[in-house]
């Protein structure tokens, strides 16, 4: 927080400046350009930072490596399998919850999982965040930007349309759904 909070002091009107353990976290999802070392108050070393040109829209922010093999989550990955088998075979919805403690490879697991699907179902993200009230359906809301191609600065109208049209099924090819909240 003290870095942040320095580096905020040191950035011009108008910039955003991104420390070294911020940049790691968001690396894949901003244009940066460096910034000559920085002599922050309170650090007696120089501190390394970069300027933030741009963030691209529903990137992850960083890469997540998947070239390992999955290790022990064979009977849930054929569990989410034979569920979407049934989904699609009944033309029908179905919820499958995830539920695990941080780090346990439950977004590790559904990537296998629409890994094996071979394009078959069109897979909407939403994402829950981890602060705030009010946020109950911001993994909802996610989904549906997503799916009807919404903008953050869209016009009603053109949020309307949008929506109308994916209903209408006028945007997208109907396929098999899959809905992941993370």
């Amino acid at each position: 927080m003290n870095v942040a909070a320095r580096l905020e002091q040191a950035a011009a009107p108008g910039e955003i400046l991104l420390g070294a353990a911020t940049h790691r976290l968001v690396r894949n999802a901003v244009v940066v350009e460096p910034v000559e070392e920085l002599l922050l108050k309170g650090k007696a070393e120089p501190t390394t930072a970069v300027r933030l040109v741009q963030v691209i829209e529903g990137v992850e922010p960083f890469a997540r490596r998947l070239d390992s093999p999955m290790v022990g989550r064979d009977r849930q990955l054929d569990s989410l399998r034979r569920a979407f088998e049934g989904v699609a075979a009944d033309n029908a919805c179905h919820l499958f919850t995830i539920l695990g403690t941080a780090g346990v490879g439950k977004s590790r697991l559904v990537e296998e999982f629409v890994k094996d699907l071979g394009g078959r179902a069109e897979v909407l993200r939403g994402r829950c965040l981890p602060y705030g009230q009010g946020i109950t359906f911001w993994p909802v809301a996610e989904v549906v930007k997503g799916a009807a191609g919404l903008q953050d600065f869209d016009e009603a109208e053109a949020v309307e349309r949008k929506i109308a049209d994916r209903l209408a099924g006028t945007s997208t090819p109907r396929r098999s759904r899959i809905v992941w909240r993370r």
